[in-house]
């Protein structure tokens, strides 16, 4: 059975373990994070696809905050490929903090950290679409395959989230209809498109620091269990016999 989307009449089928399978004219600008993602949680690294509402995520500013909703899809890619500015973008393994290649959806937002944004925004930080940031240590578009899992977390608020690597990725809430160039929001995040994200782009692709995109994996906020840590107790089985030299244990 099909789902029109009113936003884009795009049309979505019923696929494998309930998720949204679209077809290949939805692949264009999309935000999200692919299956297999990690998301820094009270229980450390996980997938973003394992994630479900009432987890808690790390965030940049507020701590752990729970999961609201998520939304997960399977896009399948057109038979006749993508435009250079519709792809998902690579980030290589070792570009920033990451061990491993890093693939983002082309309008992921995230968010930069550097003396240059205050070129364009209110604060050295700001948030542009993940696309903007080719030709950037390494990172280039490309396609990952032909079937891409995506999913989409949604809190109470807008809120930056620490993704594999160190990157930063904004995930605006649901209140949140669209982006307003150069406006903060509530929460003080400044997302910017048009000409103010193309040349924030055009300053981090000069200094080429991996620094400008992520955070250190050592200077990462470390997970702390949301339930106390106790010892685990011996079972109640029979002792073995004292060693020679120990008392005897009173009757």
């Amino acid at each position: 059975m099909f789902e029109v989307n009113g936003n884009s009449g795009s049309q979505f089928f019923s696929g494998e373990d309930g998720l949204r399978v679209a077809n290949g004219s939805v692949v264009t600008r999309r935000s999200g994070l692919l299956h297999g993602t990690a998301v820094l949680t009270d229980r450390g690294w996980r997938p973003v696809e394992k994630i479900v509402a009432g987890d808690l995520v790390r965030t940049l500013d507020h701590d752990f905050q729970q999961v609201a909703s998520t939304e997960r899809e399977v896009l399948a890619l057109p038979d006749d490929g993508l435009s250079e500015e519709n792809r998902p973008v690579r980030v290589p393994a070792g570009s920033v903090f990451n061990k491993r290649p890093l693939w983002l959806m082309p309008e992921q937002g995230m968010l930069v950290d550097c003396d240059a944004v205050s070129e364009f925004a209110d604060d050295r930080q700001a948030v542009i679409s993940a696309r903007l940031l080719k030709g950037v240590c390494g990172i280039a578009s490309g396609l990952p395959g032909a079937r891409l899992g995506l999913a989409t977390l949604s809190f109470a608020t807008d809120e930056v989230i620490y993704v594999e690597g160190g990157m930063m990725a904004y995930c605006p809430s649901m209140a949140t209809k669209r982006w307003t160039s150069g406006a903060a929001n509530k929460k003080g995040y400044a997302v910017l498109s048009g000409a103010q994200a193309e040349g924030v782009a055009k300053q981090l692709a000069r200094l080429n620091d991996a620094t400008t995109l992520a955070s250190p994996l050592g200077e990462l906020p470390t997970a702390i269990p949301n339930k106390p840590v106790l010892p685990v107790r011996p079972v109640n089985v029979d002792r073995r016999p004292g060693r020679p030299g120990r008392p005897k244990p009173l009757a």
